[in-house]
């Protein structure tokens, strides 16, 4: 199993959700859509060579943004990944992959 987590801004986080959910994550034995969302704040700068979808470059930016946690089956990885890529906004998606053992 695998825990995988994303960071969005908060307008987008049910649009990935779903994204996710239709490449076929989020099923936990008895149970399907299964996630967990906090609410946090990125700071980030771009450079010069960057490319933002709305910020400007070289300034500290401060989003309020969504830390979306999920659970899926190892063979589900490249396809989930392949789907935030895609549907996410920004030019580099923060996604973390963790092993689990649930108990």
């Amino acid at each position: 199993m695998k825990k995988i987590i994303f960071t969005c801004p908060r307008d987008e986080t049910e649009k990935l959700r779903f994204a996710v959910w239709n490449a076929w994550a989020w099923v936990n034995w008895n149970y399907s859509f299964c996630s967990i969302v906090s609410e946090i704040t990125g700071y980030f700068q771009a450079n010069s060579w960057a490319h933002p979808a709305i910020w400007k470059i070289w300034n500290i930016e401060e989003i309020l943004e969504h830390k979306v946690e999920f659970i899926c089956e190892n063979h589900e990885i490249a396809k989930i990944i392949q789907t935030l890529k895609e549907k996410h906004s920004y030019e580099t998606p923060h996604i973390e992959i963790y092993d689990v053992n649930l108990v």
